[in-house]
């Protein structure tokens, strides 16, 4: 994952006419203190992919292939292609990729659904302040 967000971030510099090296020179980074940069996202991107294909499987949140060829369509009409003309350029990781993309919105969508949304009460609200109060004074006088 690591990876991978490190080629997305350098291919956007190249779509903004610059390089890696030129970057890592004019940030005064090293290639491994570039790396360690994309540490934790990497780690958050993991771990929410690990939580999605859990509700997935849990859900039984799948992609039919009509929901796929809806999308596919939806992205011709955008580029005001035809879906034949609009297929022809894509790769097999291009339709992976849209794949993806409806199978992330679903299990999203299903989540917003099925949230069970509770409101904190008054008084727990003022004990939560409370607490934050006794820690920020807690530590000014350390």
């Amino acid at each position: 994952e690591v990876e991978r967000l490190m080629t997305d971030f350098a291919m956007n510099l190249k779509f903004s006419g610059y390089d890696l090296k030129t970057y890592l020179q004019s940030t005064g980074l090293t290639p491994e203190e570039f790396k360690s940069r994309f540490e934790d996202k990497a780690k958050d991107n993991v771990k929410s992919s690990l939580i999605l294909e859990e509700v997935s499987k849990r859900e039984n949140i799948t992609v039919t292939d009509e929901e796929l060829e809806n999308k596919i369509k939806e992205l011709a009409d955008t580029y005001k292609k035809t879906v034949e003309d609009y297929k022809k350029d894509l790769k097999a990781e291009d339709i992976e990729s849209i794949k993806d993309t409806v199978w992330s919105k679903k299990i999203f969508d299903f989540l917003i659904e099925n949230a069970i949304i509770t409101e904190k009460k008054e008084e727990d609200k003022a004990n939560s302040n409370e607490d934050e109060t006794a820690d920020d004074n807690s530590e000014k006088t350390v």
